[in-house]
């Protein structure tokens, strides 16, 4: 076995020895655990399992219908013509055995696919390995299987058709993997590309989208945005049309166009002066620096606690996509009422912690697709019918494990630093607050990320065996919307860093956990929580998990040159040039405040091509670890070779829930 010795410039070793290092790592803790799994395979994530289901519901784009099959482990993407029988064909099984059409085998690791409604070209984004994607655009057109047409390398996560035609707007990488050009084409002539823009703010990330045929940029940072148009003149050229310039303190977004009645308006997200999210139409002539001017006709909006997250506009009809007491909803907006905000939800029976969120609003049907996404049961789909407000579920075809034991969650407050801090709490209806059973508490509180209900099947078997998995919904995510994120980023993630004690704290003092039986989990920039956390309060966690940790920020964000540093000074910020901004950043940065105290059991999960955070600083907190602790308590390190970020390992983190924390 490879080991590394202290003062080892991990960072120096070459792709082989660190492989090696984890290898060998991997292997041990394999062992220890009695996981029976050879270190070199690949292991399947089993996390995402809404989202995938969520897409295995067929949406509509024009003639067909698309959706993934499941093979081997593998996602096929296909389609069907759509029928006047709707989808419930396919919904009973027969549909995809019968008519499926493979839309291209090789799209395995697609994270957005994208139809054109008129040519039945498509495209798709899929990743390529650490951290790059391209984008395959295929001709789909009717009467013929979908065929590559053209490949374009790196691009970013977002592309969008311009209307009906040939042209297809999309994002390049620069080398810090950021999103930094937009460019267009048309597929059918490879001499037509051509870059529309080039974001030379470091900070920024672009985002391309489209909504009734009007092709839109996004260009922000927390502090600031700026939303483009991209028109086709009459010459044939694309022009770029900045409709809101960038502002420090001015954020918003534009969502839609709108050309009835002779004038062009915008649909337009933005802050009012309390910090409230407002929805409202602003004609093309009165845009500009003064956001919410009294020319602007309001449409939704002002209201404490409530944050608009998704706009889509379909004929006669908005559709809002928001977070309502911390929780996902869904409203429609009838624009010959706008007054009146219809609230798609749940039966008034539902007594769950419950998400509602968009599944597919098709701009030309006639039927909103919604699903409600639980902590501790199966999702369910509803449409919802736009012309009488009546909805009726949609059946899934895919085979769910077993819930043997009632599950319930429930939401609880804690007071910090002068605010309550949503929690939410997943047991088994046998588990009582009596101080008795083991605990996992879940946080994050970055990117202004949130942890929505969704029901994760990791966590099932730990849920049926007595164990509480709460989460902690701390500053630093989206929850309660901007202002929540604000107050934990920056100069203020110290107050992240206090809600995440406090919420340990409290779980056990509330008697849903026992004392000395609480563990943690999180991943990537999550780690600063909990990597942190166990170096300022020994004997507060029994084992801690972290996917990805990022646990070096003091140095990581001292080089530009790495994969997204530029972006995380928003986040972080930039120790560079703000002498504040460097001191916190070192006070709670976990590789530099390792010390000479009692450490928890800690399980490392690493992706061996993960392009957002360094194994070897890992590799190197982790032996840090194993030197300055004075219990007995064991790190396990688990490279799962073969995939990136975002990666995860079932069997590995049952069994080390198992061995630390259930027969601890």
């Amino acid at each position: 076995m490879i080991e590394l010795t202290e003062g080892m410039d991990v960072n120096a070793a070459d792709a082989l020895t660190l492989n090696e290092i984890l290898l060998s790592e991997t292997a041990r803790s394999y062992n220890a655990l009695g996981v029976e799994l050879v270190p070199s395979d690949a292991v399947k994530n089993t996390r995402g399992l809404a989202t995938a289901r969520l897409r295995a519901l067929p949406v509509r784009r024009g003639r067909y219908w698309y959706y993934p099959r499941y093979d081997g482990g593998r996602t096929l993407y296909c389609r069907s013509i759509a029928s006047d029988d709707g989808i419930q064909e396919y919904m009973h099984g027969d549909f995809q055995e019968a008519v499926d059409e493979v839309v291209h085998p090789n799209l395995v690791n697609s994270v957005k696919l994208g139809a054109n409604r008129r040519t039945g070209k498509l495209f798709s984004i899929e990743h390529v390995g650490r951290g790059r994607m391209r984008m395959l655009v295929m001709d789909g057109s009717p009467g013929r299987s979908p065929a590559v047409v053209c490949n374009i390398d790196n691009v970013g996560s977002t592309a969008a058709w311009a209307g009906d035609s040939n042209w297809i707007f999309y994002t390049k990488l620069d080398d810090a993997l950021r999103p930094a050009e937009l460019w267009a084409r048309n597929v059918d002539d490879p001499r037509s590309e051509i870059r529309l823009h080039w974001e030379d703010d470091k900070r920024c990330g672009i985002v391309v989208y489209a909504n009734g045929g009007h092709v839109f940029s996004l260009s922000s940072t927390p502090e600031v945005s700026e939303s483009a148009e991209y028109r086709m003149e009459d010459d044939g050229t694309w022009s770029r049309n900045v409709l809101i310039n960038r502002s420090r303190g001015l954020l918003h977004r534009v969502f839609a166009a709108d050309d009835r009645g002779g004038t062009r308006r915008y649909l337009v997200r933005h802050l009012d002066s309390s910090g409230d999210q407002i929805l409202s139409w602003a004609n093309e002539c009165d845009l500009d620096a003064s956001v919410g001017s009294v020319k602007w006709s309001r449409v939704f909006g002002g209201t404490p606690r409530t944050v608009l997250t998704d706009v889509y506009v379909v004929p006669n009809h908005i559709v809002l996509g928001m977070r309502v007491n911390a929780l996902p909803r869904v409203g429609v907006i009838d624009m010959s009422s706008p007054g009146d905000v219809l609230m798609v939800g749940p039966d008034e029976e539902d007594d769950d912690l419950i998400g509602v969120r968009v599944v597919d609003a098709d701009e030309d049907g006639s039927v909103l697709r919604v699903a409600f996404e639980y902590y501790t049961r199966h999702i369910r789909a509803i449409d919802y019918r736009y012309v009488d407000g009546k909805s009726f579920e949609i059946p899934f075809d895919m085979k769910e494990p077993d819930i043997s034991t009632r599950l319930i969650a429930t939401r609880e407050y804690v007071r910090s630093g002068g605010v309550d801090i949503p929690m939410t709490f997943v047991r088994s209806e046998k588990v009582r607050p009596d101080g008795r059973a083991p605990g996992v508490l879940v946080a994050y509180g970055c990117y202004q990320s949130c942890l929505d209900p969704e029901f994760a099947r990791s966590w099932l078997k730990l849920l049926q065996r007595g164990v509480v998995i709460v989460y902690a919904h701390v500053r630093g995510g989206g929850e309660m919307g901007s202002w929540w994120h604000e107050q934990g980023r920056g100069i203020n993630k110290v107050n992240s860093l206090m809600d995440f004690d406090t919420c340990a704290r409290y779980a056990v003092e509330s008697g849903w956990v026992a004392e000395g039986r609480l563990g943690a989990a999180t991943a990537s920039a999550g780690a600063i929580l909990v990597a942190s956390s166990i170096n300022r309060n020994p004997g507060l966690f029994r084992a801690c998990l972290l996917r990805q940790p990022f646990v070096d920020p003091h140095n990581v964000l001292r080089n530009p040159a790495l994969p997204l540093v530029a972006t995380d000074w928003s986040e972080f910020g930039n120790p560079l040039e703000d002498q504040r901004a460097a001191e916190m950043i070192r006070s709670y940065s976990p590789l530099q405040n390792v010390r000479t105290q009692d450490y928890p059991a800690i399980g490392v999960v690493l992706g061996e091509l993960d392009s957002r955070i360094s194994n070897s600083d890992a590799i190197e907190w982790v032996e840090r670890i194993r030197s300055a602790s004075t219990s007995s308590r064991p790190l396990y390190i688990d490279a799962i070779m073969g995939v990136g970020h975002g990666c995860d390992d079932a069997r590995f983190e049952l069994a080390f829930w198992e061995r630390e924390l259930l027969n601890a």
